[in-house]
């Protein structure tokens, strides 16, 4: 099946092989992508790992350019970035530098690490794209025995009234259904 333009952005309406190309089209504007995404806080990290006092080795699943996957190495934990576009993942590893990151292309629903391979994992701005039923237990999977999985999202700030009024202007059925917001 393919999209049509009655076809949602997102979400269980819309087709297998929409939501495919959709969750792995992001490669082309990467560098973008990763310009203009906010950082995650170290803080944040922290948090969904447990607040851990030791060095961990960490999967950042969905790991796109790589904006969680620094915080988690700069924390001095040992990342495994599983990211399935290799637009994003190529601008995720120019990023880098001597981070102890190792950088894998792959997908949630069929993870390419060991079993028991894994002390915490993280999906930062990314569950949305993964089908949890194949994906969640694949993390359990590669999850050590008491091992964390974190779930996380950036939140629009709409205090201010340009914020409120783009974010109801991309809530308007014709924006989901074309890409692009109508005229106010």
């Amino acid at each position: 099946m393919s999209s049509t333009a009655e076809e949602p952005v997102t979400g269980p309406l819309i087709s297998q092989e929409t939501h495919e190309a959709r969750r792995t089209s992001f490669g082309a504007g990467a560098a973008d992508y990763d310009r203009v995404r906010p950082e995650w806080p170290a803080a944040t990290l922290t948090w969904l790992l447990g607040d851990p006092t030791r060095a961990l080795d960490v999967l950042d699943l969905g790991a796109g350019t790589g904006k969680g996957t620094r915080t988690l190495a700069d924390l001095g934990h040992r990342v495994t970035a599983v990211e399935p576009s290799e637009g994003m993942l190529a601008v995720l590893r120019d990023g880098l530098g001597e981070r102890d990151v190792r950088p894998v292309l792959g997908d949630a629903e069929n993870l390419p690490l060991d079993d028991d391979s894994i002390d915490g994992a993280v999906c930062l701005q990314a569950w949305h794209w993964v089908d949890a039923e194949r994906g969640g237990p694949q993390v359990a999977r590669v999850l050590r025995p008491g091992g964390w999985f974190g779930l996380a999202w950036h939140q629009l700030d709409t205090s201010q009234d340009w914020t409120r009024e783009l974010y109801a202007a991309c809530r308007r059925p014709e924006a989901a259904s074309t890409g692009r917001a109508a005229a106010a």
